[in-house]
């Protein structure tokens, strides 16, 4: 179309006149053909020679009007792409991404809800605390809490992958660690892990789809025995420190997963050790210690992290939260988290 100072049609061609259903547009104000160019300045577009674009919505037809002034010729050209079916696809994506959004939200809410609560956190770990930071809505990462007779029962895992897939497994390992300890009464360490190994691989080479599936978690174990004291830990690539007189001891884990492996069929170990009132045991996954930033972008590191921890040694653990998000948030910064993040600490107290 060309249109005058007025808001005048001066020209139109085939097209235009046939989506308004008029032999002519030519003298018709595009003002009101068009409801969104109600209050459009035609004048100042063509004195200034502008290029604007305007959206809008004729007879359900989605339009992409581009209006060009012309200020030698005192007249603004109106150019027109239809992009209804962009549009329309457009939407329909948005649709399909808030549903899914929505679906992981109210997954990442199933996914809280089978977690330890705080109530039984307290109840079994009077003083502790857990620094939880999933990448996405869901993690691959969890914890699991419990006591079978004089046995204190934790463990701290890092599954395969993050987000949706990790929070799959991390639902299965709740699942298998419920059946495991709660249900089949076991308590050590390392049978746990060894047969959750077993447990794992057959739930994920069972049912129609016979694929090789090399899914699996890093986990730390610890089994604290209330009357004798001591601490058995078994591990799948993620140690364990116990925090005491400002040292560390550090339980090293085996180094292969709970899943597929070259040497899935090697045993996983127990380390025993005698625990003291006033020790600090933490456990974790490798997203804290493995999370990019600081001025050289680089990992926080284990020196880094243990350090941290030697740092909160004498303070309550509320604040040892506390100085957890701190540093890992100040050393992250605008960085992309680069995966989930678990850290749980807890204190041995005289009646543990």
């Amino acid at each position: 179309m060309r249109v005058d100072d007025h808001g005048i049609i001066t020209g139109a061609n085939d097209a235009a006149e046939k989506m308004f259903s008029k032999e002519s547009l030519n003298g018709d104000n595009i003002r009101l053909l068009f409801k969104e160019l109600s209050d459009l300045n035609v004048p100042g577009i063509i004195r200034k020679s502008e290029k604007i674009n305007i959206t809008v919505r004729v007879n359900g037809r989605i339009l992409d009007l581009t209006l060009k002034g012309i200020n030698s010729i005192i007249t603004m050209n109106v150019y027109a792409n239809e992009i209804t079916q962009i549009v329309m696809a457009e939407n329909k994506i948005k649709e399909q991404a808030n549903n899914i959004n929505d679906s992981i939200v109210y997954a990442s809410r199933i996914q809280l809800a089978i977690l330890p609560e705080e109530r039984i956190l307290k109840q079994i770990f009077p003083e502790c605390f857990v620094f939880y930071r999933p990448k996405n809505v869901v993690s691959g990462d969890f914890y699991w809490v419990n006591q079978v007779g004089d046995m204190k029962i934790v463990a701290v895992a890092d599954c395969t992958g993050h987000g949706v897939p990790g929070a799959f497994m991390s639902m299965l390992g709740i699942s298998l660690l419920n059946e495991l300890i709660l249900r089949e009464q076991i308590t050590d360490s390392d049978e746990i892990l060894n047969i959750l190994r077993e447990r794992l691989i057959l739930s994920l080479s069972s049912g129609s789809n016979k694929a090789d599936v090399k899914d699996g978690m890093d986990i730390s174990l610890a089994v604290i025995d209330t009357k004798t004291q001591t601490i058995s830990f078994s591990g799948a690539y993620n140690p364990m420190f116990i925090c005491r007189d400002d040292k560390l001891l550090i339980l090293e884990a085996d180094r292969m997963p709970v899943g597929k492996h070259f040497a899935e069929y090697s045993p996983f170990t127990a380390k025993k050790e005698q625990v003291l009132p006033g020790d600090r045991v933490f456990m974790f996954s490798d997203g804290f210690k493995d999370q990019f930033g600081g001025i050289n972008n680089r990992k926080y590191s284990s020196r880094s992290f243990k350090e941290l921890i030697l740092k909160t040694n004498d303070l309550p653990f509320d604040s040892v939260y506390s100085i957890m998000e701190e540093a890992f948030d100040s050393w992250k910064q605008d960085a992309e988290q680069v995966d989930d993040v678990l850290v749980m600490g807890f204190k041995i107290l005289k009646d543990n």
